[in-house]
Formats: C-alpha cells, sequence, structure tokens
C-alpha cells in the first residue's frame, strides 16, 4: 500500500508501539511527525529508524502532552510545518498510574487525562478541518484491552482509557460522510520497554490481593 504524498503525526512514537507503527508508515511512504517525551537521544535514535525505512521527510517535535497548552500549540506547529494538513492521526501516547484510587495523586489524574483524552481531542480539533477539505482521513486512537476490560489499582486509565473509546464513536459517526475514518485499537499486553516495568508494578499490586 502506498501512502506517498501523505503526512501522519503518531504521537508517542519514540518507542514502543508508536515507533513501530512510524516505521511502517514511512516504509508505505508517507511523511512522518515524530513526537514524545523521552531524552532527545533517545528521540533521535527512533527518528533514525524511521528515516532508515524510507526516503520519506521525518520530522521529530518535543511536546509535553501533560501541558494541554503546549499540546495546542504544538498543533498549530505541525499545521504551519505541513501546510496541507495531517492526513493520518495516530494518537499513540498514553500513561498511567497503578495504585488504589484513594492512593493517586490529584495531579496524576490530571495528567492521565491530558494524555490519554485531551491531547486525542485537541489533534482532532485541529487535523481533522484539513482532512474533510481533502475528502480523506484516518484517525486512529490506540486504546487499550482495558477499555473493556477492568482492572482493579488502574481507575484512571480504565476510566480514560474507556473515554478514548466512546470519543472514537463518536467522531467516527460525525465524520464518516467526508471519507474520513476513525477507530480504535484495544491492544492487550505488549512487549515494549514501559509494559516491562508496568509488569513489575503489576505483579507487586496483584500480591497484595487476599486469597481467596
Amino acid at each position: 500500500m502506498s501512502l506517498s504524498g501523505k503526512a501522519a503525526l503518531v504521537t508517542g512514537s519514540t518507542s514502543g508501539i508508536g515507533l513501530g507503527i512510524a516505521v511502517a508508515l514511512a516504509r508505505n511512504g508517507c511523511d512522518v511527525v515524530v513526537t514524545g517525551s523521552r531524552s532527545e537521544a533517545a528521540a533521535q535514535d527512533a527518528v533514525a529508524k524511521v528515516k532508515a525505512s524510507s526516503q520519506s521527510r521525518v520530522v521529530y517535535k518535543q511536546c509535553d502532552l501533560k501541558d494541554t497548552s503546549a499540546t495546542e500549540e504544538f498543533a498549530k506547529e505541525v499545521l504551519q510545518d505541513f501546510p496541507n494538513g495531517i492526513d493520518i492521526l495516530v494518537n499513540n501516547a498514553g500513561m498511567q498510574y497503578v495504585s488504589e484510587v484513594s492512593n493517586i495523586p490529584l495531579d496524576k489524574w490530571n495528567d492521565m487525562l491530558a494524555v490519554n483524552i485531551t491531547a486525542p481531542f485537541i489533534f482532532s480539533k485541529y487535523f481533522v478541518p484539513k482532512m474533510k477539505e481533502k475528502g480523506w482521513g484516518r484517525v486512529v486512537n490506540i486504546s487499550s484491552v482495558q477499555a473493556i476490560i477492568a482492572h482493579p489499582n488502574k481507575t484512571p486509565y480504565v476510566t480514560t482509557k474507556s473515554g478514548l473509546t466512546g470519543f472514537t464513536r463518536a467522531l467516527a459517526m460525525e465524520t464518516a460522510r467526508h471519507g474520513i475514518t476513525v477507530n480504535a485499537l484495544c491492544p492487550a499486553w505488549t512487549d515494549t520497554p514501559r509494559k516491562s516495568h508496568n509488569v513489575i508494578n503489576l505483579m507487586t499490586s496483584w500480591a497484595s490481593f487476599p486469597e481467596r
């Protein structure tokens, strides 16, 4: 499948699932905006991996999605660099905090809302209009199996991923007549650096549950 002439933004694409998606898009001829909040060295390593797969234009932009004002400015900057718009939006970035709900700091709750729900809303708000003009667009939201099957000690994550799935359904209905598809993927455990760390935290939390 050729995506020549298309431009994509993949959030959280300096590692894991996002990096894999960015590489696949570039390999198929798509220009790609790589973004993440990792170190500059890690980001440049990711960009090199994406560039190695094709001759597509690959741009790296750092953005802290926990800061909604910065996210909005970032979206505007992307449109300045890509005046024809973003054709493929992949909202992959996500964060979670594993703990009982009574022990979760309010700032962590707000951070997860900002990254997992507000950022996809902001990017859709800014990029979907150009998709409508072209009569073609793709929005892919990386949700989670935990949007379907709830899990203890991950209440904010389950809440935000469930919200993202609902957002996907509503936006899909809103934009379908314009040639835009909006889908959510709900992966289960995936072998990524982040998940390796989270498995340890999860096993620790499970160990605290009373035996039955």
